[in-house]
């Protein structure tokens, strides 16, 4: 009976490394990059999510302060979308953000404002793809 018992009480201290192994990977592990405003959704702490798609930005008005301003751009759409910021003299683009994906894009405005925004690929600026950031001081 001894044997039986040692036996039993390897296999309930292997279970139990098993299970606080997994939950140690599990807390280390992130999140996914698929929307939210930062934290624990795989976009940075403070960011903006701006949601894309088929063909519009949701919120189409975005308010920031001026500084460095991050975007968590999430593309909700069937094709590839991109963020355009006319600033005056330092237009700026983020990537292509591929269906289903989504990006971070940072830039540094410093003059508080209204900037057009419209994603660069053919055809959807002028399919109603558009819209402003509203920036201030």
């Amino acid at each position: 009976m001894k044997v039986w018992s040692r036996g039993i009480a390897r296999v309930t201290v292997l279970v139990a490394a098993a299970a606080l192994l997994m939950l140690a990977l599990a807390a280390c592990g992130g999140g996914d990059d698929n929307g939210g405003n930062g934290g624990g959704d795989g976009a940075p702490a403070g960011a903006i999510t701006v949601n894309m798609t088929e063909f519009k930005f949701e919120p189409a008005t975005i308010e920031a302060q001026t500084g460095e301003i991050t975007f968590n751009l999430v593309n909700d759409g069937t094709v590839d979308h991109d963020m355009h910021i006319e600033i005056p003299g330092n237009p700026q683009t983020s990537e292509l953000v591929g269906p289903g994906e989504s990006a971070t894009f940072t830039v540094t405005i410093n003059e508080p404002g209204e900037y057009e925004i419209w994603c660069t690929v053919p055809g959807h600026r002028e399919s109603g793809m558009e819209g402003t950031l509203k920036v201030t001081g």
